[in-house]
């Protein structure tokens, strides 16, 4: 179902707009929907609904416990909407790390300039949004890193340096191997060996 609007340069974008596109989510997000296991979440100013997978759900849990000694408290988060920069662009990422000592904004969201890791796990349906305006806004944003496990091909992708809308840095590594993400938190290393493959 799309949504139609005038384009936004910034997070905040248009506040009535993004405003209706959050009611809308929360709408899809109490339907029958989501006890099936799919996702809401506007992209390009699109609402695209998508299954979550229990192989992409253990991927985020894995990994939401790795992060979890180097962010304590609230962080890492996972299924939560966030504004991110470009055209109505809310998304649901499967975890996000959140910098120390940040808090969400008042409307108890959390703030993408906030971020330190983002970790999305892709399919074959999903890698265009994962690859495409998902990565564009997340270096935009200035997320240091993002992660991407694909239990299709079984390797996980990790970009960093973001500048101009784009990530400088770009490693692909097999399922098995070790990730350093010490970019943004000292000592972590991310394991992926027990990540199931499709």
């Amino acid at each position: 179902m799309p949504i139609v609007g005038n384009d936004s340069a910034g997070a905040a974008g248009d506040g009535g707009e993004r405003a209706q596109v959050h009611q809308l989510l929360q709408l899809l997000h109490r339907t029958p929907f989501r006890g099936l296991g799919y996702v809401a979440q506007a992209i390009d100013g699109a609402t695209i609904m998508t299954a979550q997978r229990q192989g992409h759900r253990r991927i985020a849990h894995d990994i939401a416990d790795q992060l979890r000694c180097k962010y304590p408290g609230e962080s890492p988060t996972s299924d939560r909407r966030i504004d991110f920069p470009g055209h109505l662009n809310v998304f649901v990422p499967h975890v996000v790390a959140i910098r120390e000592g940040k808090a969400p904004a008042p409307d108890g969201r959390w703030r993408c300039t906030d971020i330190d890791v983002v970790v999305e796990v892709t399919c074959g349906s999903t890698s265009h949004y994962n690859f495409g305006p998902k990565l564009t806004a997340y270096a935009t944003a200035q997320v240091p890193l993002y992660f991407i496990a694909d239990p299709t091909t079984a390797k996980c992708h990790l970009f960093s340096h973001p500048k101009d809308g784009d990530y400088l840095s770009r490693l692909t590594v097999a399922f098995g191997l070790e990730v350093d993400l010490t970019a943004a938190a000292p000592d972590l290393i991310l394991k992926t060996d027990r990540f199931p493959r499709d």
